[in-house]
């Protein structure tokens, strides 16, 4: 229990971690904090249901709210997919949300998806009540769409960015739908089985993508708060160059080109190299962008 324990309040903090560095920047989309507190709020149920076992009513209660953060969570990921890939669905919203609160709500209050509390090898996991089926089917429906919704975006996508950002987003989000799905499927089949300490290592593994992904496609605005990401780097030096200017360390002049070479080598090699690309960002025709690095004896090749 100990293992799946620490894999549950690890997936807590690295959630609580993203959830800090994305609420300090702009997120390109609306959906991204708001589904990371969904995965915390689910492994924190979880952790809340290993540390409190043996309580059999506080247990009950915390499997009925596992379970309705659970379809919130696949909600808010499909509402996610649908802003990366650019696709709008019609009605798709506003039938997801109800149709979310509408078993969540059964979860919760009712014994109609969850009818108890059973123990399978030490873990506490839901008595499957008479509406559980459908509960599983809308479940697997979102799996689907989220799947579908990312795929079509990127056989759509307009843009070589677009394309970047689906992929991404879909090898970030399979972990999630892979388990997800071979749960509900073996669940089906009558086996015995729980997401205790599977789940978190799938949450896992989308946070540590996603967070990788940042580094070069920005699929959210949280890059520059990430120790290991370019953006942060080139601010931490810039930072560093403004303090000693203000110490009288260095000159006006110094300071600006040195500022203005870490500006350019920054996009540079954020586009891999590419001068036309680059000049382009920066508004500029690239013979410009040759002669900054002839001024600044910045070596393009390096």
């Amino acid at each position: 229990m100990s293992i799946h324990l620490v894999s549950g309040l690890l997936a807590v903090a690295i959630s609580l971690f993203v959830i800090m560095a994305a609420s300090q920047g702009k997120s390109r989309s609306s959906f991204f904090v708001p589904m990371i507190i969904a995965f915390a709020l689910f492994h924190l149920s979880e952790v809340l249901g290993l540390v409190l076992f043996g309580q059999a009513h506080t247990i009950e209660n915390l499997i009925r709210v596992y379970y309705a953060v659970s379809l919130v969570a696949l909600a808010l990921i499909s509402f996610y997919a649908c802003e990366v890939a650019n696709i709008r669905i019609k009605g798709f919203k506003v039938a997801a949300i109800c149709a979310t609160l509408f078993f969540g709500a059964l979860c919760i209050a009712t014994d109609i998806v969850v009818a108890g509390v059973q123990s399978i090898n030490y873990f506490p996991t839901a008595v499957k009540g008479p509406a559980y089926l459908l509960f599983r089917v809308f479940s697997l429906g979102l799996l689907l769409v989220i799947s579908a919704v990312l795929i079509v975006g990127y056989r759509r996508a307009n843009s070589h960015k677009r394309q970047i950002q689906c992929i991404y987003t879909l090898y970030a989000i399979f972990p999630i739908i892979l388990t997800c799905s071979g749960l509900l499927v073996l669940m089906a089949l009558e086996y015995k089985i729980n997401g205790v300490g599977v789940l978190p290592a799938a949450s896992i593994l989308f946070m540590v993508i996603t967070l990788v992904s940042e580094e070069r496609h920005q699929l959210t605005d949280i890059r520059r708060f990430v120790p290991s990401s370019s953006e942060r780097k080139t601010s931490s030096e810039v930072m560093s160059i403004v303090s000693s200017y203000s110490r009288d360390e260095i000159q006006y002049r110094d300071a600006v080109s040195e500022i203005e070479r870490l500006l350019v080598v920054q996009k540079y090699k954020k586009n891999s190299g590419n001068a036309s690309a680059t000049a382009e960002l920066m508004g500029m025709p690239r013979s410009s962008l040759y002669s900054i690095f002839n001024r600044l004896k910045i070596d393009a090749n390096k």
